[in-house]
């Protein structure tokens, strides 16, 4: 940072900028011809790839607790 000469003046890009407004992204979706152990895999690497996106806060993902419900699986990032 120094090489351009912006160390120390982040209040003043703060200053200068409009924050941008958070985004949550949600999916709910069924697996087909997967076992739970393969689905739980897949989830995994999702997390592991949505957590490298630049500005992605936080991933989560999750399990139904309702028998029978339509969407098995969630998956959502802030």
């Amino acid at each position: 940072m120094r090489q351009w000469d912006s160390a120390g003046r982040a209040a003043e890009v703060l200053a200068q900028c409009e924050p941008w407004a958070p985004v949550e992204h949600l999916i709910i979706y069924t697996v087909e011809r997967m076992n739970d152990d393969q689905a739980h895999a897949m989830m995994a690497k999702g997390r592991r790839i949505l957590a490298r996106i630049p500005g992605v806060r936080e991933v989560f993902t999750g399990e139904a607790i309702k028998e029978g419900a339509k969407y098995r699986f969630a998956g959502w990032c802030v």
